[in-house]
């Protein structure tokens, strides 16, 4: 599967797990939902392990990088299942779905990857966006 089809099927499948979450949420406190999640990695992770013969890579740059990522992704679950249980699943996930322009400026900063004209349209487009949504 090349990297727009993973992509594509990804975006398909962020935008069904911002329903399920929301289903969930009606029926289960957000602490149970969390740890339902949280198990569902886990088994997803022994797969893998498995499928790849028990062989981790171990470099020590790679593991602090892959730890850091883990515990953020952690956390913003945790804290995108508490606002769905409390708020309305089309602004919750339309405020969150802007996370790449996070991720724009700190590739800009981090890796000095250049933006385009066409990129911060983008942005600006994609701030104003929620801005609309979240308007009364």
């Amino acid at each position: 599967m090349n990297w727009m089809a993973c992509t594509i099927s990804a975006t398909v499948l962020y935008g069904m797990w911002g329903v399920l979450s929301k289903m969930a949420s009606n029926r289960i406190g957000y602490k149970s939902l969390f740890v339902y999640d949280c198990l569902v990695f886990v088994i997803g992770g022994l797969v893998v392990l498995y499928k790849n013969d028990f062989k981790l890579e171990t470099s020590p740059a790679g593991i602090i990088y892959s730890l850091l990522y883990g515990a953020t992704g952690m956390i913003a679950t945790f804290l995108f299942i508490i606002a769905i249980s409390k708020g309305k699943a089309s602004l919750v996930t339309g405020i969150t779905a802007v996370y790449p322009v996070v991720t724009i400026l700190l590739a800009m900063f981090i890796f000095k990857e250049a933006v385009t004209a066409k990129q911060v349209c983008g942005i600006v487009l994609s701030i104003s966006g929620v801005l609309l949504i979240t308007l009364k």
